[in-house]
């Protein structure tokens, strides 16, 4: 997942990649955990996809 921050002049993405496992059984569960993850004021648009199947995506955006 790709964060990005700005001071209202530039934009840059958040920290290094860190590696994470979920019992997530489901893209919507998938979703659900890492949206209930982040702080409120980080939470703008999300979407869980598998490769070569983004018409199959779950999106959640503000």
């Amino acid at each position: 997942m790709t964060i990005y921050h700005s001071n209202g002049q530039e934009v840059a993405t958040g920290a290094p990649f860190t590696e994470i496992r979920t019992a997530a059984g489901t893209r919507s569960d998938l979703l659900d955990e890492l949206w209930s993850a982040l702080p409120p004021h980080l939470r703008i648009a999300a979407a869980v996809f598998t490769p070569g199947d983004l018409a199959g995506s779950s999106i959640r955006q503000t």
